[in-house]
This record gives structure tokens, C-alpha cells and sequence, in this order.
């Protein structure tokens, strides 16, 4: 019996441009923002 996903939860993706990768997921897959954290320097985390 063949497994077959039905859902994702959690999954960390470290990317050399936020905004680009950002674009990315939102134009290819549909996703959208639900938050956005932004921390001293360059680390920005963004929950879809």
C-alpha cells in the first residue's frame, strides 16, 4: 500500500534571499504570510 501524504506541518527553509524565495512560494504555490519576525541583523523568519 502506496503511502500518501495528506498533510505538511512544520518545515525550516534557510535561503540565501528572503524576498525572492518569498516570491517564489507565493507565486508557485499559493502560499500566504502569516507572520513575519524579524530579529537584529539579517535573520527573518516567515510562517506560511
Amino acid at each position: 500500500m502506496p503511502y500518501k501524504p495528506v498533510s505538511l506541518d512544520h518545515v525550516n527553509i534557510f535561503v540565501r534571499n528572503a524576498e525572492r524565495s518569498h516570491k517564489w512560494y507565493t507565486d508557485v504555490f499559493g502560499l500566504h504570510t502569516q507572520d513575519t519576525m524579524t530579529f537584529a541583523g539579517t535573520t527573518k523568519l516567515r510562517a506560511a
